[in-house]
């Protein structure tokens, strides 16, 4: 049982998560709390997880065909641009947002095929 559905879901929450730090960081007026800091480094971990286990629910098994060819790629890709620290200004997030962004985006339209 394939779960494209599910894959498409799961990087749609990430891509809307990822749209709100954008928001925040183009906004150098935005206060530096650390919510939006945890907000920014749970989204690493999340990334992180779903590239090393592979699957939209976190555990460990087999990958069913969406998850090897859309999501674990996806999120191994937006992994190699997290270059900036949640300690780092959020205005200095910016291009690290873009980049995943366009990671995540990118598998979205590919599972939509």
């Amino acid at each position: 049982m394939d779960n494209a559905q599910e894959v498409e879901r799961a990087l749609q929450q990430l891509s809307k998560e990822i749209q709100i730090l954008i928001r925040a960081s183009e906004d150098p007026a935005t206060p530096v709390t650390p919510e939006l800091r945890a907000r920014f480094k749970n989204l690493k971990d999340r990334i992180a997880l779903g590239a090393e286990i592979g699957t939209v629910t976190g555990d460990k098994r087999e990958l069913t065909d969406s998850e090897r060819d859309f999501y674990q790629p996806a999120l191994q890709n937006a992994l190699l641009y997290f270059k900036a620290s949640a300690n780092a200004a959020p205005t200095k997030w910016l291009d690290t947002l873009l980049d995943i962004q366009v990671s995540i985006e990118t598998m979205m339209a590919r599972n939509s095929l």
